[in-house]
């Protein structure tokens, strides 16, 4: 919205749409004139209007009046016209949180480079709450998407600046408050997700640090029908050592050990934690016993077919569904990378892992249809390759 002494003006021009489009557009580009023919392209594409020159003349000078009626005090034209170009007049007494936002986000570079931490973070605090969200949201123009890009690149940039700095601090509380307010504003940003959750660890709250992983999963499955690519159970797992490397209750220390009454399901673990217990399980082998048999789900596009990405997310969602609900507690499920999925699966022989794969696929099916699985792979080998095996 355009305001000036505390008046929406261009609310009392609500059926001027185009004329607030242009003053939007001179507004974002206002360090550089803009030629006529630029604006005629933007403006009244495909030949609209019979004489777009004329057209945008007319606006230009509706605007200037708009203008010049709302702000009486302005000594000079707030919109420059020079050899078929037009700009806003640099000298204009013009306000916009973009102007403030990088304002104080180069004054926060200059605190933090010269080693004002202090300084520095008051100057990011203040910068990051110009920022609510995209930019000119209400625009559904095409020349807008880059400019929502740029601001939207700063913010998160500059909050991993002020966040490094706390955590510098050693203020993991501020660092995990700060990640908090950033993901209201940027909720589907994994590496805001990711600094929350490492805040949480450093400042010894990993019961929440795990909440929240957990939280993410539900939520951008729920959201986007996809899986956060966050690997941080390497994270979660050194961070617990540590507290329980110190004496504790030992009863207590149990409990934390032990899975939770009224779980159901397979055990989904993140790359780091499937590839310890697998090796574990390698070790047991040495003493004797049944050998897991490793299993992968892949998807893969047929010959000149190619799946959109949004439906293929979907797919993959579907399929992690089917494997942690079909599988046993004590199998293990890990999201290997974006488009593969492995399974450890225990105590079977190869031919009742052969029947676990194919009741996947059965599940799968009935909740995606036949399409679906033609595109979906498995494949299944024993953990260990041993002469017993050949």
């Amino acid at each position: 919205m355009v305001c000036c002494n505390g008046r929406v003006i261009s609310d009392e021009y609500k059926r001027a749409q185009k004329m607030w489009d242009l003053f939007k557009y001179l507004f974002s580009h206002r360090e550089k004139s803009v030629p006529q023919e630029t604006l005629i392209e933007l403006f009244w594409p495909e030949e609209e209007s019979d004489d777009p020159e004329h057209a945008l003349r007319n606006l230009i000078y509706r605007l200037r009046r708009v203008l010049a009626a709302a702000m009486p005090s302005a000594k000079k034209d707030l919109i420059i016209s020079r050899q078929g170009s037009y700009s806003l007049n640099k000298e204009a007494p013009l306000w916009a949180d973009t102007i403030q936002f990088e304002k104080l986000c180069a004054e926060a570079h200059r605190n933090a480079w010269k080693g004002q931490t202090g300084e520095a973070i008051v100057r990011y605090r203040q910068a990051l709450g110009y920022y609510k969200g995209e930019y000119l949201p209400e625009c559904m123009a095409d020349w807008v998407v880059p400019l929502r890009t740029y601001y939207r690149n700063m913010y998160i940039q500059n909050f991993l600046e002020l966040y490094s700095l706390l955590k510098e601090s050693q203020d993991y509380d501020a660092a995990a408050q700060a990640c908090a307010a950033a993901l209201l504003v940027a909720p589907f940003e994994e590496e805001l997700h990711l600094r929350q959750i490492e805040a949480l660890v450093l400042g010894g709250r990993i019961k929440q640090a795990r909440e929240h992983y957990e939280y993410i999963n539900r939520y951008l499955a729920c959201e986007l029908g996809v899986k956060p690519s966050l690997d941080v159970e390497q994270l979660l797992l050194r961070s617990e050592e540590r507290l329980l490397g110190t004496v504790g209750d030992f009863p207590s220390i149990r409990q934390t050990l032990v899975e939770p009454a009224g779980v159901r399901g397979a055990f989904f673990c993140g790359p780091g934690l499937f590839q310890s217990i697998c090796r574990l399980e390698s070790r047991k082998l040495e003493r004797g016993g049944n050998t897991p048999y490793l299993c992968q789900f892949f998807f893969k596009h047929t010959e000149g077919k190619k799946i959109k990405a949004n439906k293929l997310n979907h797919f993959r969602y579907r399929l992690e569904e089917v494997l942690l609900n079909c599988l046993r507690k004590g199998d293990v499920v890990c999201r290997w990378n974006d488009g593969q999925y492995l399974v450890l699966l225990s105590n079977l022989n190869v031919a009742n892992a052969n029947k676990v794969v194919k009741r996947i696929l059965s599940q799968f099916q009935k909740r995606c249809g036949i399409s679906a699985t033609s595109l979906l792979h498995s494949e299944i080998l024993p953990l260990i390759h041993t002469p017993r095996q050949i």
